[in-house]
């Protein structure tokens, strides 16, 4: 495990970006695809800064998580 002791409380906060990507099968046209999009997505998570959610931007407007915001 880590060793914490000497780090102090300011070292011990955790952040994270989160890309979320959306495929329908019958469009994919290959596995990869559907990781190049969840990787454009950590960036744009990234990009915006700390415990962010983001999703493809090349799929944005498809909006698949609107449900949820």
């Amino acid at each position: 495990g880590l060793d914490w002791s000497d780090t102090g409380p300011l070292a011990r906060k955790v952040t994270v970006s989160v890309g979320v990507a959306v495929a329908d099968a019958s469009t994919l046209e290959a596995p990869g695809d559907l990781i190049a999009s969840a990787d454009r997505a950590l960036y744009a998570a990234k990009a915006a800064g700390r415990n962010r959610v983001a999703v493809d931007p090349r799929a944005a407007g498809s909006d698949p998580l609107g449900s949820l915001t």
